[in-house]
């Protein structure tokens, strides 16, 4: 009666350090698929933000005699702003490749740790005994 009962002991531990691990991997799972939600949002929204800044497109040239000197003077200020913009806009779209970059580099983590978990999982099933009886 001894040993059955020091087994059952035993069981009982081992069962109560399943149900631990299954609840770690089970919240592992989740906050690694919040990881990669959240990094599929963020890729969508620079996606739109890049599809937006690509829409601006410059416009027509005017003939050389058609403005006055004055209209001239405008136009090449509008210009140089444009140009500005368009160096700005330059700037941006690489600092948002960048963001994307680092973004696929986050999401490559979380499956490799979707990976792991699932190795975890197997590793402990691997382990586990079930005694039918």
């Amino acid at each position: 009666m001894a040993d059955n009962s020091a087994f059952s002991v035993i069981f009982n531990m081992a069962e109560q350090k399943k149900g631990q691990s299954s609840k770690q991997e089970k919240k592992l799972r989740e906050e690694n698929q919040a990881l990669q939600n959240e990094v599929n949002e963020l890729k969508a929204q620079i996606s739109q933000l890049a599809d937006k800044i690509e829409g601006g497109k410059r416009p027509p040239a005017v003939p050389e005699g058609f403005l006055s000197p004055d209209r001239k003077k405008s136009i090449q200020y509008l210009s140089d702003e444009y140009d500005d913009l368009m160096s700005s806009k330059t700037k941006i779209m690489d600092e948002m490749r960048i963001v994307l970059t680092r973004l696929d580099a986050i999401e490559k983590k979380c499956q490799e740790m979707a990976l792991a978990i699932e190795a975890f999982e197997d590793y402990s099933y691997k382990n586990n005994l079930k005694i039918m009886g």
